[in-house]
């Protein structure tokens, strides 16, 4: 008779199963994340073969998961990428950050910021490569894009006419082109982070400044602002000059920034100092010829002179620009008839004024000249010390008509020679 013994144990296993459980629920946690954060997780041997590639590959190069894993990672790069990874030293380090150039499976160029760790034995033997991959292609071409447009913005900055200034809300420069150097005699480098106040505005206006920035900041008014403006600036050497400017404020997040465009107006209000001092002595010539034209129009004969034998009888039309146009007639004495006819060079008050010295000389001196020459040579004598240190001279033709013998006695100092016509009978 036989006897069956049998042997039996009982393990616990309550432990091994609650790991194993945990391991399934953290491997499925991390297949989750991977999953929810569009990053591509990933696993190489150490040859760089995919041993194990998370769903995200599919968004970011278009491929399965089954279509990478036993794949090299080069097979997915560039050509370019693909030639520079052929002269790389195999490493064990850590890489971050790294930039990769994939292919998509359409074919189109994807950008990827690559971090990847090296995962050791305790004999310190590779194992595997573990890393992530983040797809940046919108990121860096907008990056790119950015790049380029600070570049156009820069080329219009430096190449425009204006003197270009940029403030933020503390009153320090951000930005100094070309012209504002060429303006104000500080380069771009000394320019930069220094208070835009002791740079180019004049020590007297600093205070006001200062008062314009803080109420703007606080208010959002600034009665300055967005409108074109003249000012005084100065430059590094201390000099000052007349600016026209004009400045726009810029919100960018919560602070504000003052972009300042300027043009030294020197010439310009040089030109118009001399258009207003031109029309200053428009309007003292106009004043002047008004009382020229005054003077030699209360100096003329008032009325003809009118004799059962002759008759004299004058006219003047002056020209625009009236002076020392000038005739007169008047009785010497009972017998005798004086008649003048002169011109004092130049125009305006000046000559009117010598006209009147003259003919009241000759009124005064009248009865007891002579001859008409006799007469120019007592004149020019009389005349000389006041005219020979002005710029005018006197042209004048003298006549006399005796009225007993009805005879014409005359002298001519270089007037144009008059005309005589006998009247008809």
């Amino acid at each position: 008779n036989e006897e069956t013994i049998v042997l039996s144990s009982i393990v616990d296993i309550t432990q091994r199963k609650e790991a194993e459980s945990a391991l399934r629920e953290s491997e499925e946690r991390f297949r989750q994340m991977a999953e929810m954060t569009g990053e591509w997780l990933w696993e190489q041997d150490p040859r760089g073969y995919y041993i194990y590639s998370s769903i995200a590959v599919n968004q970011i190069l278009g491929f399965g998961q089954d279509e990478v894993i036993g794949k090299h990672y080069t097979e997915f790069l560039t050509p370019q990428d693909q030639a520079e990874q052929q002269v790389y030293a195999p490493s064990h380090q850590p890489f971050y950050a790294l930039t990769n150039h994939y292919r998509h499976k359409d074919g189109h160029p994807v950008l990827t910021e690559s971090t990847g760790l090296p995962i050791f034995n305790l004999e310190g033997k590779l194992l595997k490569w573990r890393g992530v991959d983040r797809d940046i292609t919108v990121r860096k071409h907008f990056q790119d894009a950015l790049i380029e447009s600070e570049k156009r913005t820069r080329l219009i900055i430096e190449s425009s006419l204006s003197a270009i200034v940029i403030m933020d809300s503390y009153g320090l420069i951000t930005d100094w082109n070309h012209q504002a150097e060429k303006m104000f005699g500080w380069s771009r480098n000394e320019a930069i982070d220094q208070r835009l106040e002791d740079l180019i505005i004049p020590l007297r206006f600093r205070n006001a400044h200062r008062q314009g920035l803080q109420h703007f900041l606080h208010t959002g008014i600034g009665p300055l602002l967005n409108q074109l403006i003249e000012h005084v600036a100065i430059r590094k050497d201390g000099s000052e000059f007349p600016v026209e400017l004009s400045i726009a404020p810029l919100k960018l997040g919560n602070a504000y920034i003052f972009s300042g465009f300027i043009h030294e107006i020197t010439a310009r209000k040089a030109s118009e100092q001399k258009i207003r001092q031109a029309e200053v002595n428009l309007a003292i010539a106009q004043s002047e010829i008004k009382i020229a034209q005054r003077i030699q129009s209360s100096l003329s004969p008032s009325a003809p002179i009118r004799t059962d034998h002759f008759e004299v009888t004058g006219f003047c039309l002056p020209a625009a620009q009236v002076g020392g146009d000038y005739f007169d007639y008047f009785f010497r004495n009972q017998d005798q008839l004086d008649m003048i006819i002169a011109d004092v060079s130049g125009h305006s008050i000046g000559p009117a004024l010598f006209m009147v010295e003259t003919r009241s000389a000759i009124r005064t001196q009248a009865n007891r000249l002579g001859t008409p020459s006799e007469t120019l040579a007592v004149l020019n004598n009389f005349l000389f010390e006041d005219l020979d240190n002005a710029d005018y001279f006197i042209t004048l033709f003298y006549l006399q008509y005796d009225i007993a013998t009805q005879q014409l006695s005359f002298a001519n100092a270089g007037h144009p020679p008059p005309l005589s016509f006998p009247m008809a009978i």
